[in-house]
Order: C-alpha cells, then structure tokens, then sequence
C-alpha cells in the first residue's frame, strides 16, 4: 500500500510540520539531558517531502530511530548492566552524521532529476540540505569528542548544534507563515465578489458562469488555434471584458488560462488511460508542440508529463 504524495504545498506544510515538532522535543530533550534519537527522524522526514514511499518502505527508513530508542531505553533502565553510555552515544553520533549526509544528498538528487518542485521550494530544500551537511560535520566531531576524548576544537559542537537547530526551526516557521499568508491571499480573493470596472455586480457573475459553461460544454480550449477573440465570440462577452475577468478576477492572462485547463484535462486523462502516449496527448489537449506542453505541465504540476504518468500507474 502506498502513501501517496504527489508533491503539493499542503504535503510540504505538513511534513515542515512535523519536522518543527520533532525539533522542538530534541531540544527540550537536549535541555532534560535526554538522549532520545529524534536526530534520527530528520533524514526520513526531508525524503519524504519530495518522494514517494510506500509503507514497508517507510518503516525501513525509520528503522534506525526505533533501533536506537530500543537501546536507549534499555540503557536508561540499567546503564551498570548493559554497559556505559558512551559507547552507545558515540555509536549514535556517527550514526547520525551517515544518516544527515545520505538524506541530504538524496533530497538533493531527487529534486534535481525528477523535477519535483518549484524554484523556490527547490530553494529552500537545498538550504536544509546544506544545513544537515553542516550539522553532520558537528556530530562528527561531537562523536570524536565524546568517544575519543578529542576535547580541543577550538570551539564546543554542542551549542552550535543547538544554535543551527534553533535557526531551522524559525527558518521553517517562516516558510510556514508565508506560505499560509499566500495562500489565505488566494482564498480571499475567491470569496471577493466578482466585479468588473464599470459593470454591476450582476452582469459580472453572469459573465463567470458564461465562461465556465462554455469551457464546460464546448471544450473549445483545446482548439489550437483558440484566441481571446474567438472565445469572445463564443461568449457572447465583448473581449475586453474578456480580458478583464480573467486578469482581475481569475488572477491570470488569457493563455495561462487555456494552458491550466488543457493541463487538468490531460491529468484526467492519464488517469483515465495511463497508456497514451506523450506526444499524443500534447497535440489532443490543443498544445502546438511536445516543448510547450511540457513546460506548462511541470509549471502546473511540478511533475514532468512523463514522470507523472509512471507515477499514475503506481497508483
């Protein structure tokens, strides 16, 4: 069974999440003096925003946590009899720096090859990326301090550690924030009344369900040759009304809004035929070319056309 998680903004939100509780709890365990292994949760959790896993899969990712919280436990329940804490603090330390560094470069090869996210995102995800590359070479020389008694560094990992935490988790708040004032932006602006300049409120509610019905019924995005001209006329509503109701009230030109509904009908038609071909289904949808429709696609979706049909098929 898969989770599935193809990539959308409100996945993002929800593994930063769950990330910014996970760091919370280590540092209040830092501050108890716990050792709890949460260091060990990062790496999955960052893989998880852009790929992929099914169930099984998860838990493998997530074995070394529950491994090393076993063995906490049972050294928290009789240190003298299992042995001295250092050995298995050293072990987890090295542990956690292979652990920061592998997910990191595999967060950072996903986004890369597959073409998962937007600028911005893919942004942000190189900066944690980089970050846990940072904090595993703190680890590493926490672990040589801790296991080998290599005490003089000129410097103490440990409240560096707990510096770079803190800086993740404000970085994470803010991503957060933003992108909830961004999106809070757009329900705003869906629940506003629809009101051309100059046009009562009537007419232009009018004019918006003129528009959805002739999408709806005539399918006459997927023309070619379809101009702001010809919808007019297929309208009824006089062009540069037109204009205005899809830039002022819809939030987009006349060509980006042709491209989302060509896009949303070729995802419902990989969905429906996960067989078709590419090149097809560009040409079917009403693009002029394979390129555009690509573009447009990943611009829509934040997937290739062809990673999205693999990906509809595991579905």
């Amino acid at each position: 069974m898969y989770i599935k998680i193809l990539f959308d903004n409100a996945r993002l939100k929800g593994v930063l999440k769950l990330i910014l509780i996970v760091s919370v709890v280590h540092v209040a365990s830092f501050y108890w003096n716990q050792r709890v292994p949460l260091g060990l949760l990062y790496g999955p959790l960052l893989l998880l925003i852009v790929r992929e896993m099914e169930r099984v899969t998860l838990w493998v990712h997530t074995l070394p946590f529950f491994l090393f919280s076993g063995l906490y436990l049972v050294f928290k329940a009789d240190a003298v009899a299992f042995g001295d804490w250092q050995l298995y603090h050293t072990i987890y330390l090295f542990v956690l720096a292979v652990s920061l560094c592998s997910y990191a470069v595999a967060v950072t090869v996903v986004c890369k090859k597959e073409h998962l996210v937007t600028v911005f995102e893919k942004e942000f995800l190189q900066v944690l990326a980089y970050g846990c590359y940072f904090a595993a070479l703190l680890v590493v020389l926490l672990a040589l301090r801790v296991g080998f008694g290599i005490l003089d560094f000129g410097f103490d990992p440990v409240p560096m550690l707990f510096f770079q935490l803190g800086i993740f988790s404000v970085l994470i708040l803010a991503f957060l924030v933003f992108y909830g004032k961004k999106e809070k932006g757009k329900r705003i602006l869906k629940k506003n009344p629809i009101v051309l300049p100059g046009i009562d409120v009537a007419t232009s509610l009018m004019y918006r369900e003129t528009l959805e019905k002739c999408i709806r019924e005539t399918n006459i995005y997927r023309n070619p040759d379809i101009s702001l001209e010809m919808l007019s006329i297929e309208t009824t509503i006089p062009k540069h009304h037109l204009s205005q109701l899809l830039n002022g009230c819809l939030g987009k030109n006349f060509y980006q809004y042709i491209a989302e509904l060509r896009i949303e009908y070729a995802i419902s038609c990989l969905k429906e035929d996960s067989g078709i071909k590419i090149e097809s289904l560009a040409y079917d949808c009403g693009f002029n070319s394979k390129t555009s429709f690509n573009r447009y696609f990943k611009e829509y979706t934040g997937y290739l056309p062809s990673y999205y049909k693999i990906k509809v098929q595991h579905l």
